[in-house]
């Protein structure tokens, strides 16, 4: 009829615009899921250290636990070893002292697990252990396949004692030698005072020769001296005897 014409015509608008609204919810609702999406931060899965551990201990599971942090701050980190790499710390070893909440870097094992400790002087160099004086030690500044200089106080030619830098840049193999196995024994303070506050002994590497010359030179004065280098700054190239007339001391030998 033709009264219910305009009935008819503002049901069929009322549809229409209930369609429209719900077109309107679905992509409201969708952009919303977008948006929280995009700000919602990507979550990775990575490995960090449960127990103070020394260098040459093998991981186990037990050692480690699965921490979930953003995707940004994976980025402000080091390279840390993720969960799903997981399996190839097996039968991994330390290469360094690590402490409890330490993250599980690439850096702190060997790169096999079947390596031994010697694997790790350069070919064509020895170790030389010496000892420092454990007063001015670095400290836990100090880490294996760190770059030191070694001072040493020497009175030459009847002349008064000074310091000399005797050589520089050498690599760093170890640092307090059995005094940290008797330290890990004995429980967690004396790692701690091994590894982080105090040790006698660190052992480096050294051309043969210039090894045999160090032995000479510390003959003659006591503990020697550490400097750390900046790991940023470039080592000689083959390290030697730093001064001419520490050189030429040991030429006379």
């Amino acid at each position: 009829m033709p009264q219910d014409a305009p009935a008819i015509q503002n049901k069929g608008m009322l549809i229409a615009a209930v369609i429209v609204a719900s077109i309107v919810v679905v992509i409201y609702n969708v952009h919303i899921a977008r948006v929280r999406k995009e700000s919602s931060p990507t979550m990775v899965s990575l490995l960090r250290f449960t127990n103070d551990m020394p260098a040459g201990r093998e991981v186990t599971p037990r050692d480690y636990e699965v921490v979930q942090v953003s995707a940004t701050f994976e980025a402000g980190l080091p390279k840390v070893v993720a969960e799903k790499d997981e399996t190839l710390l097996q039968n991994a070893r330390l290469n360094m002292f690590v402490r409890k909440g330490d993250w599980v870097e690439w850096r702190h094992i060997l790169p096999e697990s079947g390596d031994v400790p010697s694997t790790a002087i350069s070919q064509g160099m020895v170790s030389h252990t010496i000892e420092v004086d454990k007063n001015t030690a670095p400290g836990d500044m100090l880490r294996i396949g760190d770059r030191v200089n070694l001072i040493g106080v020497l009175s030459l030619s009847g002349r008064p004692a000074r310091a000399y830098r005797i050589i520089r840049g050498v690599k760093v193999l170890g640092i307090g030698g059995r005094n940290v196995e008797a330290g890990v024994s004995t429980g967690r303070k004396r790692v701690q005072n091994a590894y982080l506050r105090s040790y006698r002994k660190i052992t480096i590497e050294a051309p043969e020769d210039v090894s045999l010359q160090l032995t000479n030179i510390l003959s003659r004065t006591g503990p020697v001296k550490v400097e750390v280098m900046n790991p940023r700054d470039r080592p000689p190239r083959r390290p030697k005897i730093d001064s001419k007339e520490l050189a030429e001391l040991t030429a006379a030998n």
